[in-house]
């Protein structure tokens, strides 16, 4: 009999932390969000911004572990952060990006998971953010509106069906990066096969 597999999307984020679920023989995403502390307390060093990070982050996967680890083999598909020749990104959040990124594979480490980072052009290639978001969630049948301005990304119609309970549910505009999570566990399930 062949283990059960499950696989974790997790696209480092310095405003909202999440981590999305795939049960490899449930089809539905589990959305696991909290909000990142320091976000927007000015007041904090970039030093107690990671900390506090690292204890929200650490709270937010033993909260999930607590409801939904199961026997079987786990794998966590982690954004990897880079600069790119042609980007205007801010070194300083990329910097930010990477410790975030840093903390996610500490922490789901010691759950003993297998963690993986991804560089994105790897999980979807040179396809436009809102393009890829959205055939991930065509794959997982589930219904969106496409939202913002010059940049349009998918926002999924019935956002509290994707949360379990004892979790936060995302505002429509946490789903730019909460897309790429998802999209990061479907590609790391379909690795998996």
């Amino acid at each position: 009999m062949k283990p059960k597999r499950f696989s974790l999307g997790i696209d480092p984020d310095l405003t909202v932390l999440s981590m999305v679920l795939i049960d490899h023989d449930d089809p539905r995403p589990k959305v696991l969000c909290s909000k990142n502390p320091t976000s927007k307390n000015e007041r904090l060093t970039p030093a107690q911004r990671v900390a506090l990070a690292a204890l929200e982050i650490r709270d937010l996967v033993d909260n999930a572990f607590t409801h939904y680890r199961k026997v079987g083999l786990w794998d966590a598909f982690i954004e990897d952060q880079y600069v790119s020749r042609h980007s205007n990104a801010n070194p300083n959040d990329l910097l930010a990006l990477s410790k975030i990124a840093g903390i996610w594979l500490g922490v789901l480490t010691t759950k003993n998971i297998d963690c993986h980072l991804i560089l994105p052009a790897r999980w979807k290639g040179n396809c436009p953010k809102g393009i890829a978001q959205s055939r991930t969630l065509v794959k997982l049948k589930i219904d969106f509106t496409m939202i913002g301005g010059r940049e349009p990304y998918p926002v999924p119609e019935d956002i509290p069906s994707l949360v379990p309970p004892h979790f936060l549910i995302p505002n429509k505009g946490d789903f730019k990066d909460i897309n790429d999570s998802m999209g990061l566990a479907v590609w790391g399930k379909e690795q998996s096969k």
